[in-house]
C-alpha cells in the first residue's frame, strides 16, 4: 500500500502504543483499507481496517451554515482488569463544532 505521512489530511499519534490515525475532514478520496504495521526485533505485525465514505446530498447553502450534531463514529463498550488504563473513544461533526460533555451514570 501507499505510505501515510503526516500532514492536512493526516495526524498520527503513538501513546505508549495506543495508536491513533486522525482523517482530517474525510472526503472520498480517503476510502479504502487502511493498515497499521507495528515492529520492534521480535517481530512485526499488522492489522487492518476499511473506511466508507458516505457523500452527502447536495445541501442548500443556507444548511451548511449549520448542521446538527451527529456521531460518526459511537463509543464502543470496554471490559477492562482493574488497574488497567482505557480509553474512550467517538468523533462528532456538526456545524459549528459541538461542544462536549462526558458523564458516568447518567440518570434519565
Amino acid at each position: 500500500g501507499q505510505e501515510i505521512f503526516e500532514g492536512k489530511d493526516f495526524s498520527m499519534r503513538n501513546n505508549y502504543g495506543l495508536l491513533s490515525l486522525e482523517i482530517l475532514n474525510v472526503k472520498s478520496k480517503h476510502q479504502g483499507k487502511y493498515t497499521v504495521e507495528v515492529s520492534n526485533v521480535n517481530g512485526t505485525v499488522s492489522c487492518d481496517a476499511t473506511l466508507d465514505v458516505e457523500v452527502e446530498e447536495e445541501l442548500e447553502a443556507m444548511e451548511l451554515e449549520f448542521l446538527r450534531p451527529r456521531f460518526l463514529t459511537p463509543l464502543e463498550d470496554i471490559t477492562a482488569d482493574e488497574g488497567q488504563d482505557v480509553t474512550f473513544h467517538c468523533k462528532a461533526a456538526g456545524k459549528p463544532l459541538p461542544t462536549l460533555k462526558w458523564q458516568k451514570d447518567m440518570m434519565l
